[in-house]
């Protein structure tokens, strides 16, 4: 059950970043979400998360995300999820960033589940 919602909450995301609706992004990242990045820098809650994908976006221009999960684990009101990601430039059809992610989904009070932490690694692939 859990993962039909989360794979509905990732087709949100994928569908705010190629449509460039990042507001859309709310629906996708807990209030109090946080994005680890390679390198230790840490975004936290959902307006700075929303602004940094936004930025990123204005940066890199449009791009579709690819999601490959490879396992899931759930405790309680949290799952675990880890998997492979790569970005494409739309406009020219190149993978520019790849790697591999653990995302902490949690449970919320309406039965969704938003990304309450992501951990990206980039340029390695997980097995």
């Amino acid at each position: 059950m859990y993962v039909e919602k989360i794979n509905q909450a990732k087709q949100l995301f994928a569908k705010a970043i190629v449509e460039r609706n990042v507001s859309a992004l709310r629906h996708v990242y807990d209030v109090n979400g946080e994005i680890l990045c390679d390198g230790g820098t840490i975004i936290k809650g959902v307006d700075e998360i929303i602004a940094k994908i936004k930025r990123f976006i204005e940066l890199v221009g449009t791009y579709i995300i690819q999601l490959e999960e490879i396992d899931y684990w759930e405790h309680g009101d949290v799952v675990y999820e880890k998997g492979n990601f790569s970005l494409t430039n739309k406009k020219t059809g190149k993978v520019f960033h790849a790697g591999y992610y653990v995302i902490i989904w949690k449970l919320q009070r309406d039965g969704s589940y938003k990304v309450y932490r992501e951990i990206q690694i980039d340029g390695t692939v997980a097995m």
